[in-house]
């Protein structure tokens, strides 16, 4: 199917095909979610360098990854030069719906923009609860890191995985390298451990994580990548990873509640949770001094 998007024809193919056979999710489906959400997710991605997962089968097929645009990449795409990889920069509805229809069923960004791609503007926390530790769990880490964050008057702004766990995105100037980022955060997460090691893990091991919160800082680093904010997750029951409220964090939500049949009638009710994302831009260096007074976090 030929269709025009903008200025662009695209050719989508195998609408058909079921990518969730439970849900009966097509992939035609999953590019009219796209289509509908694209005003929401593109200031997002903008400027982005942007990492392909593919799913060409739906989510129980082999799944690769591509970080170098493919060789028929329409030249009206944006992309930039990186390592000697051209990647791709999904800055409109176009190549959006191009990169479903090759089964990019989950979008994945840097967490720094065209052209200060050494110095991050956003920090991630994914906090992941290893079992017996319970998704509940995961929200009471969410809740020290936002009364940390509070200490030094920076805002966080949650979101569920659309997995297992929950992201904590805080966004900043870019003002750092990611070398300085990361270290700061390692320290600030050790700390964490420390104070609350009934809870919190900065184990890699997984095995080694049980009935804790994993609390994992390593994203934040240059060329890693996270799944965009209302992405679809490869899951069962089509997850969304959805923006949510920190009153929803202190009440206590059910992850499986955000899905791809539900996101549109949410936002019509809260909006877009994550556009302070990408018009605040805050000063990290609070952090990086109470970092560097502090020998143990204690609040």
């Amino acid at each position: 199917m030929l269709v025009k998007i903008g200025d662009h024809k695209i050719s989508l193919s195998n609408l058909d095909k079921i990518f969730w056979p439970k849900e009966n999710i097509s992939k035609g489906d999953l590019i009219k979610y796209y289509l509908e959400m694209a005003d929401y997710i593109l200031p997002h991605l903008h400027n982005r360098p942007f990492v392909m997962k593919r799913y060409p089968d739906g989510i129980w097929g082999e799944a690769f990854y591509q970080k170098q645009c493919p060789g028929h990449t329409p030249e009206w795409i944006k992309t930039i030069l990186i390592d000697n990889r051209k990647m791709i920069l999904c800055n409109d509805a176009a190549t959006l719906i191009w990169l479903v229809n090759l089964g990019c069923i989950e979008l994945h960004h840097w967490l720094s923009q065209v052209p200060n791609l050494s110095k991050p503007d956003i920090i991630v926390f994914d906090l992941d609860p290893e079992p017996p530790a319970q998704f509940k769990h995961t929200l009471e880490v969410a809740m020290i890191i936002k009364k940390f964050f509070a200490l030094v008057n920076i805002n966080c702004f949650p979101k569920t995985s659309g997995s297992e766990g929950l992201h904590i995105y805080i966004p900043i100037k870019p003002q750092f390298p990611y070398t300085m980022i990361k270290r700061t955060l390692k320290i600030l997460c050790t700390q964490m451990e420390k104070t609350f090691s009934h809870l919190i893990t900065t184990e890699r091991t997984k095995t080694k994580r049980k009935g804790k919160v994993y609390l994992d800082y390593l994203q934040n680093g240059y060329g890693k990548t996270m799944a965009s904010v209302y992405s679809i997750r490869p899951v069962p029951g089509a997850r969304v990873s959805t923006p949510l409220t920190w009153q929803e964090i202190e009440n206590g939500i059910d992850m499986n509640d955000f899905t791809i049949f539900n996101l549109k009638q949410r936002l019509e009710i809260y909006g877009d949770l994550f556009l302070p994302i990408y018009t605040q831009r805050q000063d990290f260096t609070p952090l990086i001094d109470l970092i560097n007074k502090m020998p143990d976090l204690k609040y």
